[in-house]
């Protein structure tokens, strides 16, 4: 795994961008193909133990970005062979825990907001002050309906 990350983070660079029109949003970095070897685990990872073995690639691009052009990245469903839903988004906010309410807002929202052009209407639940940071994580997407009568 170090072997990869260093790889990664060369490939990234390891100055600070000064392009503003560059943004970063690192995703899937928990999948096998990354040297993530959670997916034989007989338990799934915790958010703090995900956190502690994804941080390194989430705060070098949070360095070489800065908060304003970096944003999280929710990788479902394909993440699920890593972990939950809950659990990763989770584990974006143990990353940051400690960062102020403006860094939080942007990594979770005004960087997306900024970098997809978004506008939000006022009946997706996002509230129409962007520094305010949602206290659950948002729900993941229904399931397909072919998928909802299937026995597993």
């Amino acid at each position: 795994m170090e072997r990869t990350a260093h790889e990664w983070e060369q490939g990234v660079g390891g100055q600070p961008v000064s392009e503003d029109d560059v943004m970063a949003k690192p995703g899937g970095i928990g999948m096998p193909e990354n040297g993530f070897n959670r997916h034989p685990r007989e338990k799934p990872p915790t958010s703090d133990e995900l956190m502690e073995a994804m941080k390194r690639y989430y705060e070098f691009t949070i360095d070489v970005f800065g908060v304003d052009r970096r944003m999280f990245e929710l990788n479902f469903p394909v993440d699920i062979v890593t972990c939950s839903y809950n659990v990763l988004w989770n584990s974006f906010k143990c990353l940051v825990a400690d960062n102020s309410a403006g860094e939080k807002a942007e990594l979770f929202h005004d960087t997306a907001t900024r970098g997809y052009r978004a506008k939000f209407c006022s009946d997706t639940g996002v509230a129409a002050d962007s520094r305010q940071i949602l206290s659950q994580p948002p729900r993941p997407p229904p399931m397909p309906t072919a998928a909802r009568g299937a026995r597993m």
